[in-house]
């Protein structure tokens, strides 16, 4: 292909959940409430950009960057006696990760496809925070714990290589290796959970 194409994508994610966690007695004839998580909103903001330079027939290479941010938040009541909480939690924070990638795929014959890719994301978490309250008399709204997390960054790199070998009519093999990574949830880096 001759000439240069391109893409650009743009998002937001508006997300809220609610969910209650039981606990089954061991002769497994009752259960009883642990963990109501009332209201879970988050947020998830992203942005991807692409370009295909025009190389020749048998070279496709594709070049981009993206940005991506999770903004959320857990408001939860625990530690129930019968029907009646006795703590509230609220936990949350952000993470944000921004990438640049390229990808090259390369046809050497008609039977046999090469492929291989690299990728740099710089990261960050910020705005961690856990804070639990108690909510029975004689200690309503009094803190139990409050916890601000330090903010953190880093970068990591990833690569990918693989084939496509068509044995013969109907029969392809194919091969791939490759190194992978994620930044944990916000609900592993900030509240507790079994």
């Amino acid at each position: 292909n001759s000439a240069w194409q391109w893409s650009a994508l743009a998002y937001v994610q508006m997300r809220e959940f609610q969910t209650r966690f039981g606990s089954v007695a061991t002769g497994r004839n009752s259960v009883r409430l642990v963990l109501d998580q009332f209201s879970v909103p988050s947020t998830g903001l992203g942005a991807r950009f692409e370009i295909r330079p025009p190389v020749n027939d048998a070279i496709e290479l594709r070049l981009g960057g993206e940005w991506r941010r999770t903004d959320g938040e857990t408001r939860e009541n625990f530690f129930f006696i019968g029907s009646t909480p006795q703590r509230n939690r609220r936990a949350g924070g952000q993470t944000d990760t921004y990438g640049a990638f390229a990808e090259a795929s390369f046809n050497l014959s008609p039977a046999l496809l090469l492929t291989a890719g690299g990728r740099y994301d710089r990261w960050s978490i910020s705005d961690g925070f856990r804070t639990e309250i108690e909510l029975v008399n004689p200690f309503a709204g009094a803190p139990r714990s409050s916890s601000i997390f330090p903010e953190r960054s880093g970068g990591r790199f990833s690569g990918n290589a693989g084939f496509a070998l068509q044995a013969r009519e109907g029969i392809t093999l194919r091969g791939a290796a490759y190194t992978q990574w994620r930044l944990p949830t916000l609900n592993e880096l900030f509240r507790p959970f079994r």
